[in-house]
């Protein structure tokens, strides 16, 4: 078995994505995830074609950095600011972990198709995926991924080790 090593927000900015490319370069890393949603995205897509690890790019799910690539969410206070930009807000909202209204899973179903779609048409074929912050943990988050994994012939999805709070014992 290969352990997989990889790097998120391969598309944030420049700096992530030429220490990305110089990862795989000295074999540091053999798996990245894209945020599609960033404004470095395009460069990032160039660099995995140009050094040849488009097959080991995922895609990174952004829902609270950056702007999103729908219109109905940037309205929409719980996600965004009065600029349009991701504001984080949802994670605040009560019950948010498990529900969401039928208004924000609306909006948020289609941001994530949407960022599912630009990494399909990209010509991205690793199909797995995260999220920043870990957000597709969230069950209310979850319960839209697992129709649009299913669309988007998604094979696999990371899950973290810190799915818990642990006590730490005071020894």
């Amino acid at each position: 078995m290969t352990p997989i090593i990889n790097a998120n927000d391969f598309g944030l900015m420049s700096s992530v994505n030429k220490a990305i490319v110089e990862c795989f370069a000295k074999g540091l890393i053999n798996q990245t995830t894209i945020m599609v949603n960033m404004s470095h995205f395009n460069e990032a897509v160039y660099l995995a074609k140009k050094h040849g690890f488009a097959d080991k790019v995922g895609i990174h799910l952004n829902i609270d950095a950056g702007y999103p690539l729908t219109e109905k969410i940037k309205v929409n206070r719980h996600f965004c600011n009065a600029d349009g930009e991701f504001n984080g807000a949802f994670k605040h909202l009560p019950f948010s972990e498990l529900y969401l209204n039928r208004i924000n899973r609306a909006c948020l179903s289609e941001e994530l198709d949407a960022q599912s779609k630009k990494y399909v048409e990209s010509g991205f074929t690793l199909m797995h995926f995260d999220s920043h912050h870990h957000n597709h943990m969230r069950y209310s988050v979850l319960k839209l991924l697992i129709p649009l994994a299913q669309k988007y012939s998604f094979k696999s999805c990371s899950i973290p080790r810190n799915l818990f709070v642990q006590k730490q014992s005071k020894c």
